[in-house]
């Protein structure tokens, strides 16, 4: 399984379409739980409640970027210890993990009025 993930614009104020406001992309759910522990580790996760990474789906992109970012920061310092939660199957691995959740936090920096969308893919 993976994620889809992109942030979406506020509706138009002419038709009330809304409009992507930023590319698509998929990473793997082998590596989440480095997401989980870097969240954890700066005390953001039990902030996603059950759901955990589940529940950044509609965050505002503001929002997300405030959880995100000193996660991701703490990940930057972490990042042997991390490696080691490599997925066996080689499908992912830290550093393009590291550099999928830096994009989504540039995405949501880029665009703080949109929505997080975070969907799940087979």
């Amino acid at each position: 399984m993976s994620w889809d993930i992109w942030v979406e614009s506020p509706p138009c104020e002419h038709c009330g379409r809304p409009a992507s406001a930023g590319e698509l992309r998929n990473y793997t759910h082998n590596c989440n739980e480095m997401l989980r522990r870097s969240l954890a580790a700066v005390g953001r996760l039990d902030e996603l409640g059950d759901r955990q990474l589940y529940a950044l789906d509609g965050l505002p992109c503001a929002r997300a970027a405030e959880m995100l970012a000193p996660a991701l920061e703490w990940w930057s310092r972490s990042r042997e210890a991390l490696m080691r939660l490599n997925p066996e199957n080689g499908w992912g691995d830290e550093a393009s993990a590291f550099a999928f959740w830096r994009w989504v936090l540039n995405q949501c920096r880029s665009n703080p009025l949109a929505t997080l969308m975070v969907r799940v893919s087979g």
